[in-house]
């Protein structure tokens, strides 16, 4: 079983970088905003993001608020959620398990939610790097 603490701090930053790259490239700049104001704004994020500066301070802020414009984006294009059973049938006790609310999305919000996939994983790999920095950071200070 592979852990993040078994990484070195370069795979950890380089992890963070192929998932920037999978999420720009997912992006479809032209089809994600439904107003020009946040595709502008958007395009200025990506850039940032596409030279590798994910580390930066500032990309939080960047990631977060690209987050939120992706996450209203997909609520507008969730037309409805329908019900599906997530579980097994057992013998003897019945039905075990629990309906899940599944929203249905236009392709649009399939795509979209494709890039908050990407995003989230871009954040979480940019966290363990980050902890691994500040962690070798404080290893130094104390040797």
């Amino acid at each position: 079983m592979h852990h993040q603490h078994d990484d070195t701090l370069e795979d950890l930053i380089f992890e963070a970088l192929q998932k920037a790259r999978s999420f720009v490239a997912a992006l479809n700049i032209a089809a994600l905003s439904s107003n020009s104001q946040d595709g502008a704004f958007i395009s200025r994020c990506v850039s940032q993001i596409e030279t590798g500066r994910v580390l930066d301070d500032d990309v939080e802020g960047v990631l977060d608020a690209v987050r939120k414009i992706l996450c209203r984006e997909i609520e507008e294009e969730t037309f409805e959620t329908r019900p599906v059973f997530d579980g097994y049938h057992d013998p003897e006790f019945g039905d075990v398990g629990t309906v899940l609310e599944i929203p249905v999305r236009t392709v649009r919000g399939d795509d979209l939610s494709e890039s908050l996939t990407r995003l989230d994983a871009l954040v979480s790999a940019r966290y363990a790097a980050l902890d691994r920095l500040c962690a070798e950071r404080e290893v130094r200070k104390r040797i």
